[in-house]
């Protein structure tokens, strides 16, 4: 297990990442920027990270593992069970998965999350139609909600829900 002083750094490395793509296109942040901006040497980034690849990476990682332990403990039975889970969970990151998107990245987050999600006990129990259909549209889902001009901070779950039922009815 990683000390508490090589999650923090990582952390402060990826938070630089995050500050640079909401200003800059994700192809010309350099590693310096990165290890700059987030105050820390050259040295400390490679000890961590080989690239900024690397560096998102992670921070994919650290929210799918935190992802699977939500769940888990939601440990939801049921479609509305389970997606209020996934919007509540990923509602707190919604800044970061906009910054995906606007630098269309979203389709390497969203294949970690799928592989993630499939693990679940109740997605994973489902038949591989019913999971590609209900993880596609949950992504389609988060996607769309990102992108919009006028997004809420949080999604009205109930709302999404029934507009759901509705369409596989």
């Amino acid at each position: 297990m990683a000390s508490r002083i090589t999650r923090t750094t990582r952390q402060w490395l990826i938070d630089a990442l995050f500050q640079l793509m909401k200003h800059q296109d994700y192809t010309t942040i350099t590693v310096e920027q990165i290890y700059t901006t987030a105050e820390l040497s050259r040295k400390t980034f490679y000890r961590k990270f080989k690239s900024k690849d690397d560096v998102l990476n992670q921070a994919i990682a650290d929210w799918l593992k935190d992802f699977e332990a939500a769940m888990q403990a939601a440990a939801p039975t049921d479609w509305e069970a389970f997606s209020s889970a996934f919007f509540l969970y990923w509602n707190d990151y919604r800044d970061e998965l906009t910054i995906l998107v606007q630098h269309h990245l979203q389709g390497m987050f969203l294949a970690n999350m799928t592989a993630c999600a499939l693990a679940l006990p109740w997605l994973g129990s489902q038949s591989a139609t019913r999971q590609a259909f209900l993880l596609t549209g949950l992504a389609g889902v988060l996607v769309a909600w990102c992108t919009s001009e006028n997004p809420t901070k949080s999604l009205n779950i109930t709302a999404l829900q029934a507009e759901v039922a509705a369409l596989m009815a």
